[in-house]
């Protein structure tokens, strides 16, 4: 994911902790994969949900962006959010991890000479009952 947007190879990825367990829902890599149940695409968001016996998850991609405002068109931001609903009459733990690799931001797949700190790796997740 990312050919092209970046100038490049721009991993994305996303997982997410139910109970404890982890499961992929964007990006490559190893593991249990929760199931895409739709995509939905508008003018300025597409949102992905997914969902096991457990939790449904939600995740919308909104580009922030008015055909009037051209400054704003022409930067390359999007907001992501996350809305995880539960789908049992028990309340989950839950936990969700995104990465996005720094061409996104900077636009190249090298980086240039930027520096991008996309946060603390050291942080403590923010968990959360649903």
């Amino acid at each position: 994911m990312g050919e092209g947007t970046c100038g490049g190879n721009c991993p994305i990825g996303g997982s997410i902790a139910i109970d404890g367990t982890s499961k992929r829902f964007m990006g490559a890599g190893s593991g249990t994969v929760i199931a895409q149940n739709t995509t939905k695409v508008n003018c300025t968001q597409t949102i992905y949900t997914f969902s096991d016996q457990a939790v449904r998850l939600a995740v919308t991609f909104t580009a922030p962006k008015l055909l009037d405002e051209f400054d704003a068109v022409s930067r390359p931001v999007n907001c992501v959010t996350f809305d995880v609903v539960s789908l049992t009459s028990t309340s989950h733990s839950v936990q969700i991890v995104f990465n996005a690799a720094g061409g996104w931001v900077v636009g190249s797949a090298t980086g240039g000479s930027q520096t991008i700190d996309f946060g603390n790796v050291d942080a403590t997740p923010v968990s959360r009952h649903i």
